[in-house]
């Protein structure tokens, strides 16, 4: 019995480990996988950086490509998006982002018949998210959710294109 919990213990250990030093990669598998399926367009990540103790973040050359029926290459590519949050606000009501900077992102809006490709985008991931999540639920609609605030919000060397 004692060597069963021993193994146990260092499986979880072990398990534990692994995910907490390889956590930059899987959030990078895991943005590009399901942000490529919720938008049905193609998103690639070059890098993600996590701080777990003090709530920082970091994503380097994040594009997210346009649905088909659309001319240009992506709907939006970004240099580097860094992201600070309050750990502790994480269990809280409200939950308090520190900063989000944006640097050089870089915007393509692009219309068709079926709208612009942002409004495509958003109807894929509305529609993704009702068929892995389930449609919102009428009755629910009055309970408060979490909350949040932004203290700092920075885009800078943007580009726009129509």
């Amino acid at each position: 019995m004692l060597f069963r919990s021993v193994v146990l213990l260092a499986v979880v250990v072990g398990g534990a480990y692994f995910l907490l030093s390889n956590i930059d990669g899987l959030i990078k598998s895991a943005m590009e996988k399901y942000g490529s399926e919720a938008t049905q367009a193609s998103v690639k990540v070059g890098g993600v950086k996590i701080g777990l103790r003090d709530g920082s973040g970091q994503i380097t050359n994040i594009s997210i490509g346009n649905p088909k029926g659309f001319k240009t290459e992506h709907a939006v590519k970004a240099g580097t998006i860094e992201l600070a949050v309050d750990p502790a606000s994480l269990a809280k009501d409200v939950i308090v982002i520190r900063k989000i900077a944006v640097a050089a992102p870089d915007i393509n809006y692009e219309t068709s018949d079926a709208g612009s490709n942002f409004d495509v985008i958003q109807k894929n991931v509305q529609g993704y998210v009702e068929r892995t999540v389930g449609k919102p639920d009428p009755a629910n609609k009055n309970e408060p959710g979490k909350k949040m605030i932004v203290e700092l919000l920075s885009i800078h060397d943007a580009k726009v294109s129509y």
